[in-house]
């Protein structure tokens, strides 16, 4: 997919939103929160409630691992943004 076709995809998120889903992106599609946080430079309250919005609307699912969590793009997102 070319980023352009991406960005037509990614469109209906906030900046902060579609920061957080480049972080994810540049990760092949999971990584840590921990992780999110130095990429974006976010704070982690920031992360944590962007977060829970984007699993709310099934974007990411959220799992924890040991002090901070794995984060992963829903698997059709997955697919259509990563190929």
């Amino acid at each position: 997919m070319c980023i352009r076709d991406r960005n037509i995809t990614l469109r209906f998120l906030g900046a902060e939103e579609k920061a957080i889903i480049s972080s994810i992106l540049s990760n092949k599609g999971k990584t840590t929160q921990s992780k999110i946080s130095k990429d974006t430079m976010f704070s982690r309250v920031k992360i944590f409630r962007i977060l829970k919005k984007l699993e709310e609307k099934n974007i990411i699912t959220k799992k924890p691992h040991g002090m901070t969590n794995v984060i992963e793009l829903d698997e059709e997102l997955k697919k259509i943004l990563i190929g």
